[in-house]
């Protein structure tokens, strides 16, 4: 969800000789208007649109001219009525415009750098609204459901919660601090021992370096399709030094890590991608860049699922919040049916909300098909739905109690996506954690130093194995004792991904992960 406390530069996105506009209408109702094609959109929501106006003026419907021409768009800022509970705070320019749900500040000079108001937060920008992209409504009709339904069995609940409790140990992930690029390295190694193709996409904000994380399944048949399922890596709290964020959005973050884990013993045929954003706090600058790139380059996006905050569930009855904008119903009404299939304890809100802020709106503004799946609107959040939201208590801790509904999140987000991306079978993957051979190694990930090799179901006593880097250089070795066990000392080790392998037998390679 949306908070930050620092100020950051932003492009300036448009210049326009027309007035600005305010329109009374849903935009499902005027999409098809000739007025509508000469209009540039710079916000939607629900019930109202704010335009540029073109060379039709509006008709049929209510409008009036907010400001008018030349129209720079970092001269405004919206405010929400439910990011200040009702009460406006003085705010930094003029309101010239009143809604139900937003007040619209011209600002008392123009400026490039978000705007923040004390203990609310950043206000929201606004931004262009690309052309629509002529995808096809998902066909989700040649999913193997049987190999779904394996996926979905293989969600853990004490794996998701090994994910959070490792987020939340950095302490904050503040897009700006080493503790995020430390979980992104954390999350890129995690993704890769699964096997994944893995990416950390850097980019420059405000003259700091981050990095969204990217991993990919390339679909066997289509992998021009690309399915994404997402989630933004930082935290935030009032002070961001101690912000451990286990719900907003070590929830989210783990459920894409989950995802990954479960889905790379298959193949698919489309694409899959598994996206950690950077920068969500900030107005969804991670996503925002990611998106952008992702046009330049012509990518077929068919669909994301961004998560936010999916652990909390006070209520009697558990519920998720789906919202949508105009080009993605389809898409929300098929997550609302694996909700029903996999997840039924968990009531389904289903809404048209096409100003809902998160990451799946940087897929909105670039015409791409989104949804967000959450515990609440963005209203209840800011409401106090969550009492730890932004705060130094937003501890695992606290979400104990309701592990096994942000499981059961989980279970139907992996239903959709994989139902989606179309599984054929089983990966043929090499080095995948799967284990051949009839040993364990555990801890694994490993914090300890250390890890242990124990053999079961053969002659153990003298049996060697290595460990090796991804350069494939030895890096360690040990024998099995009369015990059948035996340590591998990582400690002077960098952290990273490694490969044990039995020296005397023909077996795969075993990833282990050391996390330091």
């Amino acid at each position: 969800m949306i908070f930050a406390l620092i100020f950051a530069k932003l492009v300036v996105l448009l210049s326009a000789p027309g007035d600005l506009l305010f329109i009374e209408s849903d935009i499902r109702e005027v999409n098809s208007s000739e007025w509508m094609e000469s209009v540039q959109i710079v916000y939607i929501d629900s019930g109202s649109i704010l335009a540029v106006e073109g060379t039709l003026a509006p008709s049929d419907v209510n409008w009036e001219i907010v400001d008018v021409a030349p129209v720079y768009l970092d001269n405004y800022r919206i405010l929400y009525l439910a990011q200040c509970n009702g009460i406006i705070p003085p705010v930094p320019g003029e309101i010239i415009l009143t809604t139900d749900e937003f007040v619209l500040i011209k600002l008392e000079r123009a400026t490039a750098e978000l705007v923040a108001i004390p203990d609310i937060g950043f206000l929201r920008p606004l931004r262009v609204h690309k052309t629509k992209f002529a995808s096809p409504v998902q066909n989700t009709s040649r999913a193997d459901t049987v190999l779904v339904d394996e996926m979905v069995a293989m969600v853990s609940e004490e794996s998701i919660t090994d994910f959070v409790e490792q987020l939340e140990g950095y302490g904050t992930r503040y897009m700006t601090s080493p503790q995020y690029d430390a979980a992104a390295d954390w999350a890129d190694t995690m993704m890769a021992s699964y096997g994944l193709a893995t990416e950390q996409q850097t980019f420059f904000y405000n003259g700091d370096s981050m990095s969204n994380v990217i991993g990919e399944i390339v679909g066997v048949e289509n992998p021009e399709k690309i399915y994404i399922i997402c989630g933004h890596l930082d935290s935030i709290s009032g002070n961001p030094s101690v912000a451990p964020g286990a719900d907003d959005n070590g929830s989210g973050s783990a459920s894409v890590i989950e995802a990954a884990r479960v889905m790379s013993s298959y193949t698919f045929r489309n694409t899959v991608r598994f996206v950690l954003f950077a920068a969500e706090e900030a107005w969804m600058v991670g996503s925002e860049y990611y998106v952008e790139d992702a046009v330049q380059e012509g990518d077929d996006i068919q669909g994301a699922i961004n998560l936010d905050m999916i652990l909390y569930a006070p209520s009697v009855v558990d519920s998720v919040y789906i919202p949508y904008d105009d080009q993605s119903e389809a898409l929300a009404i098929a997550a609302g049916e694996q909700f029903e299939k996999y997840s039924p304890s968990i009531f389904t809100r289903v809404t048209y909300e096409p100003s809902a802020p998160s990451d799946q709106a940087s897929f909105w503004q670039y015409g791409y098909k989104a949804i967000e799946v959450a515990e609440a609107s963005v209203d209840q959040i800011w409401g106090g739905y969550n009492p730890h939201y932004h705060k130094a208590t937003d501890l695992l801790i606290n979400y104990l109690p309701s592990m096994p509904y942000g499981t059961d999140m989980v279970r139907a987000s992996v239903g959709l996506l994989a139902t989606l991306a179309e599984p054929i079978d089983q990966s043929s993957i090499e080095d995948s954690p799967s284990n051949p051979m009839s040993f364990d190694i555990y801890p694994n990930p490993c914090t300890t130093g250390s890890v242990t090799i124990k053999a079961e179901g053969f002659s153990p006593n003298g049996r060697e194995f290595l460990l090796y880097d991804l350069s494939g250089r030895t890096v360690g070795s040990g024998s099995l004792d009369d015990s059948g066990e035996t340590q591998l000392d990582l400690q002077n080790l960098p952290a990273g991904v490694y490969s044990i392998l039995s020296r005397d037998m023909e077996s795969s390679a075993v990833r282990v992960v050391l996390i330091k």
